[in-house]
C-alpha cells in the first residue's frame, strides 16, 4: 500500500503540476473511537516484530498503529517536497464535555491520528502546515455547554494552546467554520456576528486562518465577517 500511495501522490502531481501542494484531511484509523481496527494479520505479525512481549489491543498497540498512520502522512510530505509542494495536514482537536481540549494522547489512542508524532517528523517528511479544526458550534451542539458558553472566550483559548503545541514544527492554521452542527439534542448554527467573534479572537495570535467554506460563506452572507481578518 505505502508503494501504492507513493506512487499515486506522484502521480497527483505530474498530472496537476500547478497545485501548491498536498492536504491530508482528518485522517484516522478508527473513525467510531471503537479501538476495533486494525487487525489484520500482517500488521499483527509486524506489531510483534516491534513490541515481541505486548498484547495486541494494549497500549503499545495503539502506538504502533498510530505510528503507521503517521508514516503515512510523512510519505505524502516526502512526496510533495520532492517536487517542490507544500504539505498540508488538517485535523479536528476534539473537545471534552466540559470544553477542556481533549489530550492528544487520548486521540492518538481513540483514532490513530497522533498531531505530536505528526508534528516531529523531520526533514523531507515535515508537514509545512498544520491546521486545526476549533470550531464552537460542533461542541455545543454535542455538549450543550449552556448560555453563558463564549464562542470568541473559547476560540482564541484553543487556538493559543494550539499555536504554543505546534510551535516551530509546522506553521500553525486555525480552521474555523460557520457550518451548522447538528447532535440528537442540539442544533447550533452560527451568527454572523458569531463568525466575526471566532475570527477576532484569534487574528492578533500569529497564526494562519483556514475558512470553510465558500459556498456557505457566500449563501450566510458572511463575507463582511471574513474580512475582519483583515
Amino acid at each position: 500500500f505505502k508503494i501504492w500511495l507513493r506512487g499515486f501522490y506522484q502521480d497527483l502531481i505530474k498530472k496537476n503540476p500547478g497545485i501548491s501542494g498536498i492536504e491530508a484531511v482528518e485522517p484516522q484509523v478508527d473513525y467510531s473511537w471503537s479501538k476495533e481496527a486494525d487487525y489484520n494479520e500482517e500488521s499483527n505479525v509486524n506489531f510483534k516484530i516491534t513490541y515481541p512481549n505486548s498484547t495486541i489491543g494494549g497500549k503499545n498497540w495503539l502506538k504502533f498503529r498510530a505510528a503507521g498512520l503517521t508514516n503515512l502522512i510523512g510519505i505524502m510530505s516526502e512526496v510533495s517536497h520532492s517536487f517542490g509542494k507544500s504539505s498540508y495536514v488538517v485535523q479536528t482537536w476534539t473537545a471534552e464535555s466540559t470544553g477542556k481540549l481533549m489530550p492528544h494522547k487520548t486521540i492518538a489512542e481513540h483514532t490513530g491520528f497522533d498531531f505530536d508524532g505528526i508534528l516531529n517528523l523531520k526533514g523531507t517528511q515535515k508537514v509545512d502546515y498544520m491546521m486545526g479544526e476549533f470550531m464552537w458550534q460542533q461542541w455545543v451542539a454535542e455538549h450543550g455547554f449552556g448560555l453563558f458558553f463564549d464562542p470568541y472566550a473559547w476560540t482564541r483559548s484553543a487556538a493559543i494552546f494550539f499555536r504554543d503545541f505546534v510551535g516551530k514544527r509546522s506553521n500553525p492554521i486555525v480552521h474555523l467554520e460557520v457550518s451548522s452542527f447538528n447532535s440528537d439534542f442540539y442544533n447550533v448554527s452560527p451568527t454572523n456576528e458569531e463568525f466575526a467573534a471566532s475570527i477576532l479572537a484569534i487574528r492578533s495570535l500569529g497564526v494562519g486562518i483556514d475558512v470553510y467554506d465558500f459556498a456557505q460563506i457566500d449563501q450566510k452572507k458572511s463575507w463582511k465577517q471574513l474580512k475582519t481578518w483583515h
